[in-house]
């Protein structure tokens, strides 16, 4: 089976995706290879036929200002990856004596990797208390064919204001995981707090404002999801950033110390209407002392 893969650079590879899910231009079944700092992004065969993207002399593409290059290679899949946990986790289940028929349904087709780790929904996978009898050799199993090494299973969001994600860790040891999303990285618990794959166009949108000089404030800040876009990539030169869940406060700090950006950023912990008042004030306070600044230097001279 041959297929054509865009092949960019992988800190650009969100953005292409974006523009190229946008235009369905996406191939429907095959998933992105990594290699070194590229990613492979597999595209449907009349991908360079779009009328957005750009061929340059070199034979090279570009696509909203995005450069990549076009590549067809032979894929060798003999079991595509949910059929082959299929016939691993029901395998296992018959050696135990666990097997039953309406487990089919309970095995994973979809799921979220974050690094090593596995996020299932277990509204709709693993329900059954017969999975918990086939004990921890199943998340072994699980981790060996999807190349993870620790497995979390989450339900709904916890109605406690915050969001909380309800989240199990079933194998493995820390909670904490990492992402690189448009060159910054977000590290966060996923028993505590919440990352939304989702909001990357918006991410990305915000990432190219242009606020050289200037002071934003971002309410409800979570663990940086726009935080850091203002100060990375546009230029902001001071973020009040306003959280009230001390979980996301501690992922948000670190996340501002990871991405070398923590010096242009106040963080306010509490009820963001109430801090947002203190906010207010100590952005007029600095505006007066620098009016009051050059007025000072003006009698001066």
């Amino acid at each position: 089976m041959e297929c054509l893969f865009a092949v960019v650079n992988a800190k650009r590879c969100q953005e292409l995706r974006l523009e190229l899910h946008n235009r369905q231009l996406l191939h429907p079944k095959l998933r992105s290879v990594k290699h070194c700092d590229e990613v492979g992004i597999p595209v449907k065969e009349n991908a360079t036929g779009d009328i957005d993207v750009q061929c340059l002399d070199d034979g090279s593409f570009v696509l909203n200002g995005i450069p990549f290059c076009i590549v067809q290679k032979k894929l060798y899949m003999p079991y595509p990856t949910v059929q082959r946990l299929m016939q691993v986790v029901e395998a296992l289940m018959r050696s135990k004596g666990l097997w039953q028929e309406n487990l089919v349904a309970e095995i994973p087709t979809s799921w979220e990797k974050y690094g090593d780790l596995l996020l299932f929904n277990s509204n709709k996978y693993f329900k059954n208390p017969a999975w918990c009898e086939a004990g921890p050799e199943l998340w072994t199993n699980v981790c060996l064919v999807l190349n993870g090494n620790r497995v979390a299973l989450k339900s709904h969001i916890s109605p406690d204001g915050f969001r909380t994600p309800n989240v199990q860790l079933m194998w493995g040891e820390s909670t904490w995981v990492d992402c690189v999303d448009n060159g910054i990285k977000y590290s966060w618990d996923v028993t505590k707090s919440m990352y939304s794959a989702g909001n990357a166009s918006e991410r990305h949108r915000v990432a190219r404002f242009r606020c050289d000089g200037e002071v934003v404030v971002d309410m409800y800040a979570g663990i940086g999801y726009f935080t850091l876009p203002y100060l990375v990539h546009a230029g902001a030169l001071l973020v009040h950033a306003c959280e009230w869940n001390p979980d996301a406060v501690i992922a948000l700090r670190k996340n501002l110390i990871q991405n070398d950006a923590g010096g242009r950023c106040i963080v306010h912990e509490g009820d963001n209407q109430k801090v947002l008042l203190n906010v207010a004030y100590e952005i007029e306070s600095s505006k007066f002392m620098a009016y009051r600044k050059i007025e000072m230097s003006s009698i001066a001279m």
